[in-house]
This record gives structure tokens, sequence and C-alpha cells, in this order.
């Protein structure tokens, strides 16, 4: 398992499902997220999907209209683990990402009869 700090410290390696994406806050805060996608952009170029269990708060007994960015379970690398910080370009990745994932979970595992 490969480890990136979110500044593409791991210069010319490619992030993979399972990877490992450390970020630093500005308020030197450190979370670690899981790669847990990987998605092809209409531009070509490779996106990671990474996942932080440990800020992941929705739960069902909670509201969820937090709009704290800050603490958002998800973010959107490039392929060598550069946090995209557009947001509007980050936030049709991780869309385009869930709805893939919708789909697959609605189908099952069509491999088998």
């Amino acid at each position: 398992m490969s480890e990136s700090n979110g500044n593409g410290a791991s210069e010319g390696a490619t992030l993979e499902l399972g990877d490992t994406v450390v970020v630093e806050t500005q308020d030197a805060k450190t979370y670690e997220f899981e790669v847990v996608g990987i998605v092809e952009g209409d531009n070509g170029k490779t996106y990671a999907v990474c996942y932080s269990e440990a800020l992941d708060t929705t739960d069902e007994d909670e509201e969820e209209d937090s709009d704290d960015e800050s603490s958002q379970p998800f973010i959107v690398t490039d392929g060598s683990g550069n946090i995209i910080t557009d947001l509007a370009e980050a936030q049709g990745i991780l869309e385009e990402f869930l709805t893939m994932v919708a789909q697959e979970e609605e189908g099952g595992d069509n491999s088998t009869p």
C-alpha cells in the first residue's frame, strides 16, 4: 500500500485502490483517506476518489445539513495524489463515482446465473 500526502508527494507514482492519502489541514490536523475508486474523466485523466471513515459522521440519527467543508468524508485527487481544488470539477467526479457505485449495487453481480 502506498501513501501520498495530498500534494503529489509520491511523484511519478499512480494511486491505486486501497492506497492511503494523508491530508494536513491549515490548522495542522491530519486526516487519512483511502482510495476507494478510480475514475477516468472525459478529458482522459485519471482521478482517485478517497474516503475517510474518521470524517464520515453521517448517521441515521443525525441531520445531514453540515456545510463544514473541512470535515467531508470524500476528497478527489488526480492520479498522483494532488487534491483537485476546483470544487465543481471534484464534485462532478465524485457524483460520477457515486452513480457508478449505485448502478453496480442495483445490478448486483450478473456474472453468475
